[in-house]
């Protein structure tokens, strides 16, 4: 099963940091207090423009997992969620982020598609099931 880790800004440490669930709670990695939510004005700027890179780099990455998550494709252990530090406020990173998620899903729906259509009936499905095309996807 995968877990989910979360990257958030830690009160204790005063930085960003990973948190792991621990009996429903979140917990930071380091000091193992818990997730709180932060006003973003009690953040030092510097910190703050870091982590809007970091979640930048990972929102689509993060997206694709999540598909592959529901196709049963995806074999991480963890899937590690980055906090937006504000960033999804901004319409102009909205619109960006949506368009770029736009392509790349119709990219791997057309990879994907090319999988199947390749599978005949007797071969093992290409969705990793190890089942035989006609029992699985094909129905």
């Amino acid at each position: 099963m995968t877990k989910i880790k979360y990257r958030s800004f830690c009160k204790h440490c005063n930085n960003y940091k990973v948190f792991e669930q621990v009996q429903n709670i979140y917990k930071c990695c380091e000091c193992s207090n818990n997730l709180e939510d932060v006003d973003l004005s009690n953040i030092p700027d510097d910190l703050i423009i870091e982590q809007r890179n970091r979640y930048r780099e990972s929102y689509l990455s993060r997206f694709m997992n999540e598909l592959k998550i529901k196709d049963g494709s995806y074999d991480n252990e963890y899937i590690m969620i980055d906090d937006d530090a504000g960033l999804n406020l901004n319409p102009e990173f909205y619109k960006e982020s949506q368009a770029t998620i736009a392509k790349e899903y119709h990219k791997y729906k057309t990879i994907k598609f090319e999988k199947f259509k390749t599978a005949g009936r007797n071969d093992i499905c290409p969705c990793g099931s190890k089942l035989k095309y006609k029992k699985c996807c094909l129905r």
